[in-house]
């Protein structure tokens, strides 16, 4: 009855246009030393959410080459292809190309996170709106500001082909605002966006919105304190666009950071219900993430993480984690702590953090935002990057409708519900996996089809397979507009007992050559006990490892330069063999 009733939600329940926006699948990260143009250091590396099993893979890019040390917006088409991105100064597309009518396009390139951001044009797929600011120097503050703020427009053909930027650097206001902080949120009608920026040393809030006719100022308020830093921080909005949150450091004073936090009306535009949270430290590496759930506020400074429960009576700040000493080494005999900075939400349901203080090839997470600490698992240096992170991406969230029967609601458009999910396999059962449930668009229910004869509807279920096998997993999201389904194949150790070579096994070693840590990343397949072993050019084994699906950093700082032999096993079986080299 169970299997009949997903069959008739996956068949006949209307898919509305609002599944499938995948603008922020693509996070490129790093920057190029123009020094170094060839040192591998240097260059961009991306995570790609775009996956088979939900979970993000890592490349690096040879030919896109931007200075993403401080400013990065890129953007993907709703179906997750990386289109183009703004480095704080000039647009390049996704093969590294300078757009036609994008260079130019501010005074100068500081960097300064969430300098520009990049949204797909209201009423218009073919079209993208840029908005970014100019920059001055500020004599009695004794601080760059922000000046002036402008909206260019990028056209892009659905059927694909090269981007121009059509409509540049088109002025709407010219004050003295904060630094970065270049934010949005969805318009509770479903298409539009929000956008807010504070006048500096005032209450003043200009709020913009953005809709088919570009970006243009809807109204002023005050609120909040006067007296507040302005200074640098990034401004975000909660994952339901119910709160604002504003971080800014003082580098007058020594010793505090100030967070503004709002409620905020997705209908109105307009901000109430201000709280203040005063955190001991001054740092440029400082962020801000919202929990998916809308819970829990993440405020990372530098060495120290902090949480704050938005459901408690009192909330306040509550120290969850400090940086374990851990240092990336660079050649040249420096080392760089990696420390939490700058946050962002991912679609993978994580938090994601880059220490935006120097650079590191370490980015650290936290794995379980949705719970309170320590359940909600932060975890240091837990991606290794095969170059150096200076930036992550200003992104926003995409995939937030309207307010279904509010006021606002006036376009007719509705919340079908969006399936997405991820998995992971349990580190000491190789046939259990947890699921994650990722969908969005409000969806009440949650069918899932193991493909075993067993079935679920928890959404974030944990399943045991009884034995090796490929399996197709579906997951069925419904409310009272409609349905979607999302169905993944997944292989469960089926090496051991047929034709390696038959395996569909997608393999990356990365970097090579490396100093220090060597990543194998691998998707398509869980293994049942696979290993990567290590053998220098007398044939010795002088390190292995356990591997597991998904990315494997390899701590190899111990090991002599020169060449390697790298053979990944599982069950006695050859899955494949590299060469890799330490410098």
């Amino acid at each position: 009855m169970k299997k009949l009733y997903a069959l008739f939600m996956a068949l006949f329940l209307f898919i509305g246009d609002l599944a499938c926006q995948k603008y922020d699948f693509n996070w490129p990260m790093g920057y190029i030393k123009s020094t170094w143009p060839t040192d591998s250091l240097w260059g961009i590396s991306s995570l790609n959410f775009n996956t088979d099993d939900g979970n993000p893979t890592i490349s690096r890019s040879y030919t896109l080459i931007a200075e993403l040390l401080g400013t990065n917006a890129p953007i993907s088409n709703k179906n997750g292809d990386f289109l183009f991105i703004y480095d704080g100064y000039q647009i390049k597309d996704s093969s590294g190309i300078p757009m036609p009518q994008g260079d130019a396009l501010s005074n100068t390139q500081n960097p300064i996170f969430q300098n520009g951001l990049v949204l797909p044009m209201p009423g218009d797929e073919t079209k993208y709106i840029l908005i970014h600011k100019d920059y001055k120097y500020i004599a009695q503050d004794s601080a760059i500001r922000g000046y002036k703020i402008f909206y260019s427009i990028i056209q892009y053909p659905e059927t694909g082909g090269a981007g121009v930027v059509v409509s540049k650097r088109n002025l709407v206001l010219q004050d003295t605002v904060c630094l970065g902080k270049i934010t949005a949120v969805r318009h509770a009608n479903g298409r539009d966006w929000w956008m807010l920026m504070k006048e500096v040393k005032t209450d003043r809030f200009y709020t913009f919105l953005i809709d088919p006719q570009g970006l243009h100022l809807s109204h002023e308020q005050h609120a909040g304190n006067p007296n507040e830093f302005d200074d640098w921080g990034p401004a975000i909005f909660s994952m339901d666009g119910s709160k604002y949150c504003a971080v800014n450091t003082n580098r007058i004073s020594t010793n505090t950071t100030q967070v503004s936090l709002f409620d905020f009306d997705r209908c109105s535009g307009m901000l109430s219900n201000y709280k203040p949270f005063l955190l001991p430290l001054v740092t440029v590496g400082c962020g801000a993430a919202f929990s998916p759930n809308n819970r829990f506020l993440y405020l990372p400074l530098w060495k120290s993480l902090y949480q704050v429960d938005l459901q408690a009576s009192n909330p306040d700040t509550v120290l969850i984690d400090q940086w374990d000493g851990f240092y990336d080494t660079i050649p040249g005999t420096f080392y760089i702590s990696s420390t939490y900075g700058a946050m962002l939400n991912s679609p993978d349901g994580r938090i994601y953090s880059v220490n935006t203080n120097s650079s590191t090839h370490y980015v650290n997470l936290i794995e379980n935002p949705n719970l309170p600490a320590p359940y909600c698992k932060p975890r240091q240096h837990a991606v290794y990057m095969p170059t150096l992170t200076g930036a992550p991406p200003n992104l926003v969230d995409f995939r937030l409708g309207p307010v279904d029967g509010s006021i606002c609601d006036s376009l007719g458009i509705n919340n079908v519900p969006w399936a997405w999910w991820r998995y992971e396999q349990d580190t000491s059962n190789y046939g259990t996996l947890q699921f994650t449930d990722l969908s969005r668009y409000e969806p009440t229910h949650w069918q899932w089809d193991f493909g075993d004869g067993t079935m679920s509807q928890d959404t974030s279920p944990v399943h045991r397979f009884a034995a090796p096998g490929v399996y197709v997993v579906c997951l069925i999201v419904s409310n009272a507009y409609g349905a979607d389904t999302l169905c993944r194949t997944i292989n469960i150790a089926t090496v051991a007992t047929s034709n390696p070579a038959a395996l569909k096994l997608s393999i990356e070693l990365y970097p090579n050559p490396f100093t220090d840590a060597l990543t194998i990343q691998w998707d398509g397949y869980l293994p049942e006990s696979a290993g990567a072993e290590l053998y220098d050019a007398t044939g010795k084994k002088v390190a292995e490892q356990r591997l597991f699906s998904g990315w494997n950093t390899l701590n190899l700082n111990s090991l002599p330069t020169g060449l390697y032999a790298c053979r990944i096993v599982d069950k006695g079986w050859l899955l494949g063999t590299y060469k890799v080299l330490k410098m």
